[in-house]
């Protein structure tokens, strides 16, 4: 599975695919499914993580990613395309992470995003009713006390 492959943002503690990114249909986004949408946990952070997966022969080029990132950033800290190729553009664009599906490997690591906090927050909300740890916090911005104790 791609996410034990991408390591650089934690742990991969829950996995969902096909996931509702936003709570609402916005007919100007390119995708309304993720993919692969993970959290991953790095000490007492989680992180989300979207995986938008491109398995086709074609290269996957910067307008492409870039309408898909502007639909993952609403709501996850990291983004990745997932791709057998990239165009040259592509590769020179340094917000979105890269992962190869001919090497199962991140070729460039994902800049954080800052993601809309209430777009993540309602993202987390829905992951718990399907399984996501009740301990993860919904909201980017906030740590749990006991990290200060």
């Amino acid at each position: 599975m791609i996410t034990e492959h991408i390591r650089e943002h934690g742990i991969p503690i829950y996995v969902e695919r096909e996931f509702h990114i936003k709570p609402y249909r916005d007919r100007s986004d390119v995708c309304y499914y993720g993919d692969i949408v993970a959290v991953y946990q790095n000490g007492r952070r989680w992180y989300i993580v979207g995986i938008e997966v491109k398995d086709w022969k074609a290269r996957v080029g910067s307008k492409l990613a870039a309408q898909y990132l502007s639909v993952y950033g609403e709501v996850c800290e990291y983004f990745y395309i997932a791709a057998r190729r990239f165009s040259q553009s592509l590769l020179r664009t340094s917000r979105i992470g890269l992962f190869s599906l001919e090497s199962m490997k991140v070729i460039r690591r994902s800049q954080y995003l800052f993601p809309d906090e209430r777009l993540r927050i309602s993202a987390v909300k829905r992951m718990k009713k399907g399984g996501l740890n009740p301990r993860v916090l919904e909201s980017p911005y906030q740590t749990m006390l006991d990290a200060f104790l």
